[in-house]
């Protein structure tokens, strides 16, 4: 059955593939046959959603169970829901400077690890 799908990953007028129209449907039966011909759930239409997203918008469980977990690909939105929620999670990122460098690489971490960490006070 999945050899008679010419292009599953084929986006209509509005960036939506086949495996979106399945989900929108809450059709298990299809998305499974899609996934089998090959069909990505990464692709994102013209607003920025995939089909993972429209299964997780919809509430069909069982969908984004399925497309999240096919080709690793939950490892992949769980990093960008973090970098979505958290932009400057990396505390490095916090700490680079934004202008020319005209300091040693050593001389730039320390500024930095002083930033980021408390300063220890020391005993006489």
């Amino acid at each position: 059955m999945a050899a008679t799908i010419g292009n599953p990953n084929y986006q209509g007028p509005f960036g939506n593939t086949l495996l979106h129209g399945a989900v929108v449907s809450g059709d298990v039966r299809e998305v499974k046959r899609l996934l089998a011909a090959g069909a990505d759930p990464r692709i994102a239409n013209h607003d920025g959603k995939t089909a993972v997203h429209a299964a997780a918008l919809l509430g069909h469980a069982e969908l984004y169970h399925l497309l999240a977990t096919s080709n690793g690909h939950l490892e992949t939105l769980l990093d960008q829901a973090l970098e979505a929620t958290f932009p400057a999670s990396d505390p490095l990122a916090l700490t680079q400077p934004s202008g020319p460098r005209d300091k040693p690489d050593a001389q730039l971490e320390d500024e930095a690890i002083g930033r980021v960490i408390l300063p220890i006070k020391r005993r006489p």
